[in-house]
C-alpha cells in the first residue's frame, strides 16, 4: 500500500467518481478499518488512499461481478490489475447435487424447504459438520486456549441462528441462479476485463475460495460481504470433498456441460473465452485446488475435445510462461492410463516452448488398480515415465517444476531431474506415491545427492531449491495440512546435513525435528514437526499424564 498526498485535487476528484461499493471494498484492505469508518472516510474525503490492488475476483455472484466491473471501469485501479481469480465453486442445494451429499432423508423432500423460514435437515447437518470439522478434526490434540482456537470459539459463540443463516443462504442461491440462467453476466465481465485491464497476465481458477468455516482461501468481495456471524454450506467445486476420503472419478470430456451445476463451468468458460479472444495478454493459467483432492478431468487428454483444443490454443501463444494443471484421475488406471499414454498432454506441453513454470498434480491414490503388493502403492505396470509427459527438451527457460500426488519410480524421477535445464531454480516433489519396488523418499534423496553433484557445484543462488511435502497424520488426514521440508533437504543435498527421512521401516516418513507443519486454510497454523511430548513442551498441546509416551525406536 502507498499513501498519496491528501491535498491532491486530482486525486480527490477521482475518488468522488468511484462507486461507493468499490471504495468500501478498497478500504476493507486497510488494517483496523471497519465498514462504518471506511464509509465515513470515503464520504468526507478526510483520507484519500490509493491502494495497489493487483487482482479482481469473478464468480456467479452479483457482488463479485459489480466490483470486478467497477475496477475495470476505474482509470487508476484498472492499470494495476495483473490477475483475475475465478471462483469456480458454486453454492449448492441438496437438489443440485444430491449424489455428492448422499444425505437425503425424510425432512429433505424439498431442497429449499417446504417452509421458506424453516431450514431443511441437510442444511442443519452441513452447518453442524462445519463446526465439527473446525473444532474436532482441525483442532485435534491442540490446547483449546491457543489464540487461533479462542478466536474461532468466539466467532462460533456469536453465530446467527440456523433460521437466519438459512434465509441469508437462500438469497445467495437465488442471486446465483439468476446469473446462471440469465445470460452469463460473469462470463461477460471476464470478456470486459480482458479488454480493460492492460497489465493483466494471469488467470487463476479455483474451487477452494471459501476454504473452511471462518477461514476462506480468498477474501473475495462476496465472502467479505458475508456477516461475520454466518455459518453456511461451504462449496467445493470440481467434484471435491472437504475431506480426502474418496478419489473422485474422472468423467469423459463434455460431461455435465449443459447443466446448471456443471462442476467445471468456470474452467470451461475461461478457456473458451481465452481461445476466442486472440488479442488478450494472458501468459499464465493456474488451477488452484487449495490442497483439496480434486481437479479437472484427465480425460480431456484421452482424445481431442473442446476443452483440450481450448487449452492448446492458449498455451501455444507466444510468451505463454506458466501452467498449473490439477487433474482428477480416478478410474484412468483401469483404462491403462489412456489420458497420459495418448501423448496428447505431452504434445500440448511441447507447443509451449516459452514455459518457465509448470505444475502437475493429480488425485491418484495408493493401489490404483488393486493389484499392488501388500501395503504398496501399485504395480510397476502403472508407471508413466515422466519424460513421456514433460517434453523438457522443449523448455530451455524452465525455472520451476512441481509434481504432486503422482505414481513414480525413484530412478525415473532422478533421471528426469538430471535432464532439467540449468535455468531451473526450484522443484517441488510432494505427496509422491512410489510404485512397488520403486524406491522411497529417503533413497531418492541419497541418489539425488550423488547424481546431481553438478547442482552442488553451482553458485549458491543458482542451486535449485528442492521442496518436499508429505501428508500430515495425527488423528486423521486433513485437507490442506501437510509437512513441508526444504531447509533440511537443501542442507543434505548441498552441505553436510543429514537425510531428513527416516532410515527405519518407513523411509517415506520425515524424521521428527525436520520440516514444518502448515495449513493452507489457516496460515497462522505453522509449527515444527515434532512428537507429541515435544508439542506439549512447546505449549501446543496440553500435558496429559494419561497419554501414552511415543515410541521412538522406529524413528532412527
Amino acid at each position: 500500500m502507498s499513501a498519496v498526498n491528501s491535498d491532491s485535487t486530482a486525486e480527490r476528484s477521482h475518488l468522488l467518481s468511484i462507486p461507493l461499493d468499490l471504495i468500501t471494498y478498497i478500504f476493507d484492505f486497510l488494517p483496523n478499518q471497519d465498514l462504518k469508518r471506511a464509509r465515513l472516510a470515503c464520504r468526507s474525503l478526510r483520507n484519500v488512499v490509493r491502494l495497489r490492488i493487483h487482482r479482481v475476483f469473478i464468480s456467479a455472484n452479483p457482488h463479485n461481478i459489480e466490483i470486478a466491473r467497477a475496477i475495470a471501469d476505474d482509470e487508476i485501479y484498472r492499470r494495476g490489475i495483473v490477475e483475475i481469480i475465478w471462483d469456480d465453486s458454486l453454492l449448492v442445494t441438496l437438489q443440485d447435487n444430491r449424489e455428492r451429499f448422499q444425505e437425503s432423508s425424510s425432512d429433505d423432500s424439498d431442497a429449499l424447504g417446504n417452509d421458506e423460514d424453516s431450514p431443511p435437515g441437510w442444511f442443519k447437518r452441513k452447518l453442524k459438520k462445519n463446526l465439527d470439522h473446525l473444532f474436532k478434526q482441525r483442532m485435534g490434540l491442540d490446547d483449546p486456549d491457543l489464540l487461533i482456537h479462542i478466536a474461532n470459539s468466539r466467532r462460533a459463540a456469536a453465530l446467527m441462528s440456523t433460521e437466519e443463516a438459512w434465509s441469508y443462504y437462500r438469497s445467495l442461491i437465488q442471486q446465483q441462479k439468476e446469473i446462471l440462467t440469465s445470460g452469463e453476466a460473469d462470463v461477460s465481465v471476464l470478456r470486459y476485463a480482458l479488454v480493460r485491464l492492460p497489465a493483466l497476465k494471469r488467470i487463476t481458477i479455483t474451487r477452494a475460495a471459501h476454504g473452511i468455516l471462518f477461514h476462506p482461501l480468498y477474501q473475495t468481495p462476496m465472502i467479505r460481504s458475508f456477516p461475520r456471524e454466518l455459518n453456511y454450506p461451504i462449496p467445493y467445486g470440481w467434484l471435491a470433498m472437504e475431506t480426502p476420503i474418496n478419489d473422485p472419478q474422472a468423467p469423459p470430456p463434455g460431461a455435465l456441460a449443459d447443466t446448471v451445476m456443471d462442476p467445471w463451468r468456470g474452467f470451461r468458460a475461461v478457456t473458451r473465452v481465452l481461445a476466442e479472444l486472440r488479442d488478450h495478454r494472458i501468459t499464465e493459467l493456474v488451477l488452484d485446488t487449495g490442497g483439496l483432492v480434486c481437479g479437472v478431468s484427465c480425460r480431456i487428454f484421452e482424445s481431442p475435445c473442446r476443452e483440450y483444443e481450448d487449452l492448446v490454443s492458449l498455451i501455444q501463444r507466444p510468451g505463454f510462461r506458466r501452467l498449473d494443471l490439477a487433474l482428477i484421475v480416478g478410474d484412468d488406471a483401469h483404462r491403462d492410463w489412456a489420458s497420459f499414454r495418448s501423448g496428447n498432454l505431452s504434445q500440448m506441453l511441447a507447443s509451449a516452448e516459452g514455459l518457465e513454470h509448470v505444475t502437475l498434480s493429480t488425485t491418484v491414490e495408493s493401489d490404483p488398480a488393486v493389484d499392488s503388493e501388500e501395503g504398496g502403492n501399485g504395480h510397476m505396470r502403472n508407471l508413466i515415465p515422466l519424460k513421456s509427459i514433460f517434453p523438457i527438451d522443449k523448455w530451455p527457460r524452465l525455472r520451476h517444476l512441481k509434481l504432486s500426488q503422482f505414481l513414480v519410480k525413484q530412478a525415473d524421477v532422478v533421471d528426469f531431474l538430471v535432464a532439467l535445464p540449468e535455468t531451473l531454480r526450484s522443484v517441488e516433489l510432494s505427496f509422491l506415491l512410489f510404485l512397488d519396488g520403486g524406491g522411497n523418499y529417503r533413497d531418492m534423496l541419497d541418489e539425488m545427492r550423488e547424481r546431481l553433484a553438478s547442482w552442488r557445484e553451482r553458485e549458491k543462488s543458482a542451486r535449485p531449491r528442492v521442496v518436499i511435502g508429505i501428508k500430515w497424520r495425527r488423528l486423521v488426514v486433513l485437507t490442506g495440512r501437510a509437512i513441508w521440508v526444504d531447509r533440511e533437504v537443501g542442507e543434505f543435498l548441498y552441505g553436510a546435513g543429514e537425510n531428513p527421512f527416516a532410515s527405519g521401516r518407513n523411509k517415506n516418513r520425515i524424521r521428527y525435528g525436520c520440516g514444518v507443519v502448515k495449513d493452507v486454510f489457516q496460515p497462522e497454523y505453522k509449527r515444527p514437526y515434532v512428537d507429541v511430548e515435544t508439542m506439549e513442551e512447546l505449549g501446543y498441546y496440553k500435558k496429559d499424564p494419561q497419554r501414552p509416551k511415543p515410541r521412538r525406536d522406529w524413528l532412527s
